[in-house]
């Protein structure tokens, strides 16, 4: 998009062959990049003109190579993690250290949720953990992988916290109850994970694999028991979404069949002033995407704002 390039005026000329960017984060206005270095260096730049903004730190942020960095949703708080084991929450704007906490394990990459404000964290001992940015602490442990942590996303609404493992494994922790209640294997391991706005699908990209991969999530067309996996529970391989194989069909009796009417009874009505919606529970008709809109038709109110969907 430019000719300018990120990178610390020190390595503007000569660059070390053996210092690379290791982890980065785009601040929600879209204005600055944060830039962590495999030497502990954090950097800020300005994405329109690739002007240095500062550095975290007097000549570093952490005595390891970074692992992950996050900017909160207001620009107020830069969080970074380190090899030696420590998250440290900075001032975006003045670069002060704030707080820092000293983890259990070397993490291996972190994620944030910016509008509830937790922080996922992945360790090297293939645990995760959950930290409140508020308070500063871990609020959430899980453990279960066998396998270096690929990557993790979370549910729109904070809820999930989907994980994918070199175990070939795909997991789903429940954060309000600290349970897992989803987990299904793979022949390939999933890389890279990411969930749709509105929660709808998971994306998922596989080693080995150019595509990328779709889920539908099920609990918003059917009933699905949500209640916590046992601890010795054994999940089935499932195979990757794909194109179904065509098969031999006679068309012309295909065309008589969706040429037939099929007769629908409706319901009785109950009064002339009430609207009957449906007989199912209320659990199955609230899941419905196109909530909002079924809404303004029956009801003929205005649409304000239908911004979340709720499991």
């Amino acid at each position: 998009m430019g000719t300018h390039k990120l990178r610390p005026e020190e390595f503007s000329k000569n660059k070390p062959i053996d210092i690379y960017a290791t982890a980065v984060d785009i601040t929600t206005c879209g204005n600055f990049a944060v830039i962590g270095m495999s030497t502990g260096q954090v950097d800020v730049y300005n994405m329109q003109s690739g002007i240095h903004r500062g550095r975290y730190g007097r000549e570093r942020a952490h005595e390891g190579s970074i692992r992950g960095v996050a900017v909160d949703g207001l620009n107020q708080l830069t969080i970074t993690a380190g090899s030696d084991g420590l998250i440290k929450f900075w001032k975006f704007k003045a670069k002060d250290l704030v707080h820092s906490t000293d983890l259990s394990s070397s993490p291996s990459g972190i994620l944030l949720h910016r509008d509830s404000g937790i922080l996922g964290i992945a360790f090297d001992d293939f645990s995760i953990s959950v930290l409140d940015i508020e308070t500063w602490k871990i609020v959430r442990k899980f453990s279960g992988h066998h396998g270096r942590i690929n990557d993790m996303t979370f549910s729109p609404d904070g809820r999930w916290l989907i994980t994918s493992s070199m175990d070939s494994t795909i997991k789903t922790w429940d954060l309000p109850s600290g349970c897992l209640i989803d987990c299904f294997l793979l022949d390939s391991p999933a890389v890279s994970l990411t969930m749709s706005p509105t929660g709808d699908f998971l994306a998922s990209a596989h080693v080995d694999d150019l595509g990328i991969y779709l889920w539908s999530n099920r609990s918003l067309y059917s009933l699905v028991s949500l209640r916590p996996l046992p601890a010795d529970y054994e999940p089935s391989v499932v195979t990757l979404p794909g194109t179904c194989p065509l098969q031999d069909v006679d068309v012309a009796e295909s065309e008589d069949k969706c040429d037939e009417m099929i007769e629908y009874d409706s319901p009785e009505q109950l009064g002339e002033q009430l609207i009957t919606l449906s007989l199912l529970p209320e659990s199955r008709w609230k899941n419905l995407l196109s909530l909002d809109v079924i809404k303004v038709i029956l009801l003929g109110t205005p649409l304000f704002i239908y911004c979340s969907i709720c499991f």
